[in-house]
């Protein structure tokens, strides 16, 4: 088991939440980090979605120097947009990179490729599409209801956009999460997907996909959608 956290994002009294990538703040944050999980070091610290201008020389330093103290093992960004992933792949500072990678953002895998190619650890975020990528939204049900009428206030564009997937839903032995999380592993340049859940019964259904390979005709039917 690996233990990782992020840095970069605080909140004021008034509850306003913030970005701060000050050296302060990420020693701060870093040492709350490690009293909240019990543990002396943390094997992953992540800055929390920054900016291209976050990217210091004095975020990086601060970084660098709690690895060498030992309370880090790798250090890494994650980022949710093309032009910090970018540059957070040209400074070559850090040792993994979040993307957010998914059936409605291939895009990515440019930017997956390039970073596994100087030897970053590629971290696969959002790999059910905010959830959407599963039996609760493709085929709803009176139990689902409460993921479709989220789906439909939060994520309106990406549930349309998802309809020309609705092929997936007739793949037989696989489930549509099941075949999303697969196409994410399928890059030979993520290291591992991360993902939310509300229930143990679906972890439980997608931990065994790590095993699993995504057919390869229905891999060029997925990229050809």
């Amino acid at each position: 088991m690996s233990v990782l956290s992020k840095a970069g994002t605080r909140y004021l009294k008034n509850g306003r939440r913030v970005k701060d990538f000050s050296p302060a703040w990420l020693r701060q944050s870093t040492e709350e980090s490690l009293t909240r999980l019990g543990v002396e070091r943390l094997d992953v610290l992540q800055l929390h979605e920054p900016r291209v201008r976050d990217l210091t020389p004095e975020c990086i330093a601060a970084l660098h120097r709690l690895k060498e103290e030992g309370k880090v093992g790798a250090i890494g960004i994650s980022a949710f947009d093309i032009p910090t992933q970018r540059h957070a792949i040209s400074l070559r500072a850090f040792d993994t990179l979040m993307v957010d990678y998914n059936l409605l953002r291939r895009d990515r895998a440019p930017i997956i490729r390039a970073a596994h190619a100087q030897g970053m650890l590629v971290l696969g975020a959002m790999p059910l599409v905010n959830g959407l990528a599963s039996s609760a939204i493709f085929t709803p049900s009176l139990r689902n209801i409460w993921y479709v009428l989220r789906a439909l206030k939060n994520y309106r564009l990406d549930v349309l956009k998802l309809r020309k997937f609705a092929f997936l839903r007739e793949v037989e032995g696989w489930s549509t999460a099941e075949l999303a999380m697969a196409y994410v592993l399928a890059h030979p340049g993520v290291g591992c997907a991360f993902f939310n859940t509300t229930r143990p019964a679906h972890l439980s259904q997608l931990l065994p996909i790590t095993e699993r390979a995504l057919p390869p005709e229905l891999l060029a039917r997925i990229e050809a959608a």
